[in-house]
């Protein structure tokens, strides 16, 4: 018997989302006991894809439908395009936030050192071939993807069911953005979440979320991997160079406007051509 509900409850998605994330952990914790090392650039990528495997168990059981509730949707090219212009913008908008975030929240040494920016950077640092194509699948495609799919597409539609949009959509840009565990990323991450709310919400699609988030991240893993004198030229006075910064807003500014003039467009085409 098919599910009469469309999407699952709020409460079986954070089911849904602690196991998710439960399973990564015991993932590290299992390598830990063979002596692997979890930190290893193909450990990270066996953990991103184990992200996805809850969510698709538990709506192939309880028979929901997987392309609906995770909103797999097709949209355009133009569409995706505009929308890696929005993940440029927002990657050096919530940069130059994260940094004002350090300036006037400063944490106390040992609570700070858990997120230092040096176990980041040894984290992202590809040292060969092979550890670029496994960071790129890692932090970009599949990060972007799986956790839009979790994100966008499962909680917020269960949200979007039980509230309206823009509580849906905060509530799980706020969700989002605490999972990642760094008080420095709270504000910045939640205000990228408003943003892929946004447009998975207005195209019924998570690909121009999943771009948004891939480009943000791929741009950090750039950012990480550049030469020490090659990132100074991105800033100015520890912040990000002004002149970037206006370009971001700019980008953001033009990048919405063309993908909600587009959403706009496409969604009447399929009107007019099936009128008699």
């Amino acid at each position: 018997m098919e599910n009469e509900k469309l999407f699952p409850s709020v409460g079986e998605a954070f089911v849904i989302l602690i196991f998710t994330f439960l399973l990564p952990i015991v993932f590290v914790f299992v390598l830990q006991i063979f002596g692997v090392e979890p930190q290893s650039k193909m450990n990270l990528l066996l953990a991103e894809l184990l992200t996805i495997v809850p969510a698709v168990i538990f709506l192939y059981i309880r028979k929901y439908s997987l392309p609906e509730v995770m909103r797999l949707q097709p949209v355009s090219w133009r569409i995706l395009s505009v929308s890696a212009l929005i993940g440029i913008s927002l990657a050096f908008i919530g940069d130059e936030i994260e940094r004002i975030m350090h300036a006037v929240i400063p944490l106390p040494e040992e609570i700070e050192s858990i997120f230092s920016p040096e176990m980041m950077k040894a984290m992202l640092t590809a040292n060969n071939s092979l550890e670029w194509v496994l960071l790129i699948l890692s932090t970009v495609v599949f990060a972007g993807l799986f956790e839009e799919m979790l994100f966008r597409g499962l909680l917020q539609n269960a949200f979007e069911e039980r509230m309206d949009v823009t509580r849906a959509v905060l509530a799980t840009a706020i969700v989002f953005s605490f999972i990642h565990f760094n008080p420095f990323w709270v504000v910045p991450i939640a205000i990228l979440g408003v943003f892929l709310g946004v447009l998975a919400w207005k195209s019924n699609s998570i690909l121009p979320s999943a771009i948004v988030h891939g480009v943000n991240n791929g741009i950090a893993l750039i950012v990480t991997n550049m030469p020490e004198g090659a990132t100074k030229s991105l800033e100015w006075n520890g912040h990000v160079h002004p002149v970037l910064l206006l370009a971001s807003v700019g980008g953001l500014y033009l990048g919405m406007k063309l993908f909600y003039q587009f959403i706009e467009e496409e969604t009447e085409i399929p009107t007019l051509l099936n009128q008699p």
